[in-house]
Formats: structure tokens, sequence, C-alpha cells
């Protein structure tokens, strides 16, 4: 991560308020996910967000709309990953 990265996610985690919808991107037995959320709290070193959508396979693993997860924020070093943070939600053309 080169020192503008850092810059620019320090600058969107600090710009973040509840209530916001974020992409949520966080891993579970060896799989990455990632799914549209809004964010319920703020926290020192996490943030707790929402899910508004159902993310993975209805039949298999996965996760529904309302289930509740614990992000970390960047100044948790050990925990965040690009596989395992916030991120603004991708703009469509």
């Amino acid at each position: 991560m080169t020192a503008e990265e850092f810059r620019q996610v320090v600058n969107f985690e600090n710009s973040l308020k509840i209530g916001d919808t974020v992409m949520a991107h966080w891993t579970n037995c060896g799989y990455d996910w990632a799914g549209k959320a809004e964010v319920v709290a703020i926290n020192r070193k996490s943030f707790g967000v929402r899910l508004i959508e159902d993310v993975g396979d209805p039949k298999g693993m996965g996760y529904p709309a309302g289930q509740r997860l614990n992000i970390p924020r960047l100044v948790q070093i050990e925990r965040w990953s690009v596989n395992n943070r916030l991120a603004p939600i991708p703009q469509e053309d």
C-alpha cells in the first residue's frame, strides 16, 4: 500500500457516519465475501455493519440481509486487509 492509498483509506473511514451505505468485504473459512451494508456502529478499532442484501448461495453457505458483521478499521492492521474492510460502493456507468 502506498502512502497515498493509506491516506485515501484513512480519509474514507474517518468520513463514515452511522446510516452510510458501504461495500463490506470480509473473510470466513477461507472464502472472501462482499456485499452492500449499512454502517450501524463506529468504534475505535472497528465498524458494525448490517447487510442490506443477501450475499452468497442461499442453498449453501451465505449471509442473509440483516446479518450484522464487525469489520476492522485500518488502525487494527493485524485484522484489516483488502478482503477484510469497508470500501465505497463502486459507481455504475
